[in-house]
């Protein structure tokens, strides 16, 4: 069964996000691009459109983009930045700000950042500094920016291999999701986004969490057509945490759960590893984690480590050295005066927030984590 037969007909949603800033809308559906200049016209009239497009989306879509654009506003340009983790530097950010003083761009400019999670980060980050901020619109292209990092105004580069160190949380003025980008989108991108959407299943709620077990196989073959409504779902109970606290005070350090362990194993490997599967090794090792500190038992530890293995964590993981993780968890941006703050799990929609352990039980815990996913021989 092919995309577009799993996705006829499905439903169209649109999520309505409050921000100190202004208040934005999400547009969820498939075949839904032909309505993207007006989702804008409706925010902005801009007579110039700066869109920040990723390279491999522009090789795979550019005629439809660029005539859907081009045949809608007066004047709009493209900046296309290298496809990868290592395109959120200060390097291609600056060529992105160079890009905008060349073209005059002006206060009246809206930046479209059309791609994954990488150019959502870094054309987000320019957008919110650029002449202190110009309006942003968030067109995801992978089902993990789809489901996560489109909504909450989280802005990022990472600097001297340190994940996410520099940033802003600079809300869109809108997010327009596309389902139809995911015909094209890779079996391992798609395998590695589950690496977020676990995530939810554990900070959501038993009922999310059982249906995901339940089913996460056929999601992950593509025999479930559920990607529109998964997307929505997701972002549903990020809606909830991120309205509640916008600026990460409180409550929306849940949304961290396993990003503590995970961006230290992206970093630690140099990002040779896809963001989502290092998340749930992440999750993996924030659940031995509670276990250590005496938040679960031993019994349901081993509950909650089926479904972040469902996905098959590859065996480049294996090749984490646990000192380079360690260092990098130093620059974790919730340690506060020197202490570690991880984000754990007593049960389901049970996150602890603002743990302190020490250094040799974290060291444990990435230990154990590469012990449970060579073991268990869930790996490629």
């Amino acid at each position: 069964m092919d995309y577009q037969q799993r996705h006829k007909n499905l439903k169209r949603y649109t999520l309505d996000i409050k921000s100190k800033v202004a208040d934005y809308q999400v547009k969820i559906g498939n075949n839904i691009l032909t309505q993207l200049p007006g989702a804008i016209k409706k925010i902005s009239n801009p007579a110039l459109v700066c869109a920040v497009i990723d390279s491999e989306v522009k090789r795979l879509h550019w005629v439809t983009i660029s005539e859907i654009l081009n045949d809608n506003f007066q004047k709009v340009i493209f900046h296309t930045v290298p496809q990868g983790e290592r395109s959120k530097s200060s390097e291609q950010l600056n060529k992105i700000y160079s890009f905008l003083l060349k073209n005059k761009c002006d206060k009246h400019t809206v930046m479209l950042a059309i791609g994954g999670g990488v150019t959502g980060d870094i054309a987000g980050l320019a957008a919110s500094t650029y002449l202190r901020g110009i309006k942003l619109v968030h067109i995801p292209t992978t089902l993990l920016s789809m489901v996560d990092s489109c909504i909450g105004g989280k802005t990022a580069i990472n600097f001297n291999d340190a994940k996410n160190i520099i940033g802003t949380i600079y809300p869109p003025q809108l997010v327009f999701i596309e389902t139809d980008f995911l015909k094209t989108l890779p079996d391992v991108e798609i395998k590695a986004a589950f690496g977020e959407i676990i995530k939810y299943a554990f900070i959501a709620d038993e009922s999310y969490y059982n249906y995901l077990k339940k089913n996460i196989n056929l999601l992950l073959s593509g025999k479930l057509s559920g990607y529109t409504e998964l997307i929505y779902r997701c972002l549903q109970i990020k809606k909830a945490v991120v309205e509640a606290d916008e600026y990460e005070a409180g409550i929306r350090q849940i949304l961290n759960f396993g990003h503590t362990f995970g961006h230290a194993i992206e970093s630690g490997l140099e990002f040779k590893v896809k963001h989502g599967y290092a998340i749930a090794a992440g999750i993996i090792a924030a659940i031995i984690l509670s276990r250590e500190v005496g938040l679960i038992t031993k019994q349901n530890a081993e509950k909650f480590f089926s479904l972040p293995l469902k996905i098959h964590i590859p065996k480049e993981i294996l090749a984490l050295k646990i000192p380079a993780a360690l260092s990098f968890i130093d620059y974790d941006k919730k340690r506060r005066d020197g202490k570690y703050r991880f984000i754990l799990i007593s049960d389901i929609r049970e996150i602890v927030t603002g743990v302190n352990p020490d250094r040799k039980l974290i060291k444990s815990a990435l230990e154990e984590m590469l012990e449970v996913i060579k073991v268990l021989n869930k790996v490629y």
